[in-house]
């Protein structure tokens, strides 16, 4: 089966959930809210057209700047793997069938259409712990590498 890899600009519509899994890799899920707004020719008003909801998750690195960097409301631009996911809720003692659309993503980051940002480059765990290692070996004390934990507020 092939991927659909899609790049949506939206806005960031709920908190930033984060955890990290049983296998020490950190996880970060949102809603994104993305929509497009139109000028009517005839009347020259401007209407928001139907909102499209997706569920964004992330891994690894990209989940561990999402959460330091995203709010609720930030305008972002993500790009990933699209993939529309079927189920069925029980509603008033009927099963419904519905569907949410859940975009994996590969990148993120702010739409600079919509303000500015300040990027700051974090190092990987491979340089950080390569610098540990230089600084002990030439008889400096060090906190040692530092597990990614996410931020309980």
């Amino acid at each position: 089966m092939y991927a659909i890899e899609i790049t949506v600009q939206g806005t960031v519509a709920s908190d930033v959930e984060t955890k990290v899994t049983d296998s020490g890799r950190a996880l970060s899920k949102f809603r994104l809210a993305a929509n497009e707004r139109v000028q009517d020719r005839k009347t020259g008003e401007w209407k928001d057209l139907p909102t499209t909801w997706l569920s964004v998750t992330c891994w690894g690195r990209l989940a561990e700047h999402v959460t330091q960097s995203l709010v609720k409301g930030t305008p972002v631009v993500v790009q990933g793997r699209l993939r529309e996911r079927r189920y069925d809720r029980e509603v008033s003692g009927v099963s419904v069938p519905g569907s949410s659309l859940d975009l994996t993503a590969r990148v993120v980051g702010p739409d600079l259409n919509k303000g500015v940002a300040q990027f700051r480059r974090t190092k990987s765990p491979a340089v950080r712990l390569a610098e540990e290692r230089a600084l002990s070996e030439a008889g400096f004390a060090s906190a040692g590498p530092q597990p990614f934990v996410p931020d309980s507020t």
